[in-house]
């Protein structure tokens, strides 16, 4: 009797991954795939992954990827050759006019090896909640898009234990790869950020944010900024990533936000600015990058960092910021650190003859799936 009983309540185990194909989703055929991808997603159990083949899916309209461990999984693969990073057997997700492919207001969702065109991941929450668990990984993001706040992925109400990792964004005709406001514990590394705009723009209107690591990065291309963040924020790292190759106008005012690294969050602590390179030599006519560190908040320390060329190498800004910047190479700037707006920090150690732990440029350049030894926060 109690075998019988076990039978009748057994449940069918449905399979871990489920091909979108089953729904009606047909990759080339050049037809809405959003109704069919849609309903693959209501009809997902928790923890279950939905597979695309290669191929280009058109979307008409918005997806809600709706969380709880669910999985998006492509076929795209990142591939390097020589200096650079191509994608094959791609799976493309081609966003609805002016509209986002995904958007998120749960948690707990993973978007891995998928080709997004256009505006591609928009996360938040009611009540000011931060979306937990939002993984992005081995993505490629084309922003093919224009105009204010066009960004690949953005998040408005905060980040929790999540990652943005091995992506590439080429290119970034939009406004940000990646903006948001408010994390804990979120981290961004080992991305490619090419030809565009600005790469990653953080805001903490929250100063509670705590844990936000930004690393190993590449950036080569950008006419902006490659990593700003601002506000507040508790225990900031960036550090192990490398700047090249900026794009800069013949007008120097067009250059004014054309800057390597600002980290001006004026009222964060205990950030960490760390064996960073940038390479932005000078223009003949002497109009280069802006800036190539500022920084702000308190107790920050600025170390063991590469800069070659910059109008103004290291620029503190914040009101009373208070910190060390100590132990950097510094060369062919036109102007050297300081400190501005009552700005208090101590600069030590700082100049061509530096001799740095690590010889950063022999190390090579970070980018997906290239991880350099040196993690530490």
């Amino acid at each position: 009797m109690l075998a019988m009983a076990s039978a009748a309540y057994a449940q069918p185990i449905k399979p871990v991954a489920v091909d979108v194909r089953q729904y009606g989703a047909i990759p080339d055929d050049g037809k809405d795939d959003a109704g069919a991808i849609q309903n693959a997603i209501d009809a997902m159990a928790p923890y279950q992954t939905l597979v695309f083949p290669a191929g280009v899916f058109e979307l008409s309209k918005t997806l809600d990827p709706r969380g709880g461990g669910r999985s998006f999984r492509g076929a795209t693969t990142l591939k390097w050759v020589g200096e650079l990073i191509t994608a094959q057997t791609s799976t493309v997700l081609r966003s609805p006019a002016g509209e986002f492919a995904f958007y998120l207001q749960g948690s707990n969702v993973t978007f891995s090896n998928i080709t997004f065109n256009g505006r591609a991941i928009f996360a938040d929450r009611p009540n000011n909640q931060m979306n937990a668990g939002l993984i992005i990984d081995n993505c490629w993001f084309i922003l093919d898009v224009t105009g204010e706040r066009q960004d690949a992925i953005e998040f408005t109400t905060g980040l929790e234990n999540s990652r943005i990792t091995n992506c590439v964004f080429d290119p970034i005709k939009g406004d940000n790869a990646i903006y948001g406001y408010n994390w804990n514990n979120l981290l961004i590394a080992n991305n490619q950020f090419f030809n565009g705009n600005e790469a990653i723009h953080l805001v903490a209107h929250a100063d509670a944010s705590k844990d936000l690591l930004i690393e190993q990065n590449y950036f080569a291309g950008i006419s902006r900024m490659a990593a700003e963040i601002q506000g507040g924020g508790i225990n900031t790292v960036v550090q192990d990533n490398y700047y090249e190759k900026p794009q800069l106008s013949s007008i120097l005012a067009n250059n004014d936000g054309t800057f390597a690294y600002s980290i001006i969050s004026d009222r964060s602590r205990g950030t960490r600015v760390r064996r960073n390179v940038s390479i932005a030599p000078q223009r003949p006519d002497g109009i280069g990058v802006r800036i190539i560190f500022e920084l702000g908040g308190f107790d920050f320390a600025c170390e063991n960092n590469f800069s070659d060329g910059g109008n103004h190498v290291v620029a503190v800004n914040g009101a009373k910021a208070t910190g060390i910047v100590r132990n950097n190479q510094l060369m062919n700037y036109l102007e050297g650190p300081r400190n501005s707006n009552q700005a208090k920090a101590t600069f030590v150690n700082n100049g061509s003859a530096v001799k740095l732990p690590i010889d950063l440029l022999k190390r090579g350049k970070p980018g997906p799936n290239r991880r350099f030894a040196e993690t530490d926060r």
